[in-house]
């Protein structure tokens, strides 16, 4: 096989899930560590208690000392508390790109199968700017 390609089928569920772990990988590599905070604030990270099994949303004490740290973070990697590098900054890792334009091709699909009539959103326009050359991703929402 020369230029071989992956094929998935998925739910809806399973896509929308995609997309969201795929945007934190990418805000990652590109230095955006609080999205981990706004994860925790938003309660999709929990906690739990040493040895313990339950998860519990963080308190407001414990998700200020995560923004700290996290901005430590940020400051190892020579970034300002609000600042990042852009997907197309020469140090993003291909990897971080390559996951970016799956990201937009499936947020494409999504967006053109749950609003339709919504012609006016980013989500909309798929894979427009390519920061990689392997072939642009593709998605689409079909019938089983």
């Amino acid at each position: 096989m020369e230029n071989p390609e992956v094929e998935m089928r998925m739910s809806l569920a399973h896509a929308q899930a995609l997309s969201k772990v795929l945007d934190l990988g990418v805000r990652i590599h590109i230095g955006q560590m609080n999205e981990i905070e706004n994860l925790a604030r938003a309660g999709v990270i929990k906690g739990r208690n040493i040895g313990g099994s339950d998860a519990f949303p963080l308190d407001m004490t414990s998700l200020a000392e995560l923004e700290a740290l996290l901005n430590q973070v940020k400051a190892i990697f020579g970034h300002p508390t609000n600042g990042s590098f852009g997907i197309g900054a020469e140090g993003v890792h291909p990897d971080a790109k390559h996951a970016y334009e799956a990201k937009k091709a499936i947020d494409r699909a999504l967006h053109l199968h749950l609003r339709p009539d919504d012609h006016f959103s980013v989500t909309r326009d798929g894979v427009t700017v390519r920061y990689t050359d392997e072939k642009a991703p593709k998605a689409a929402v079909v019938e089983s």
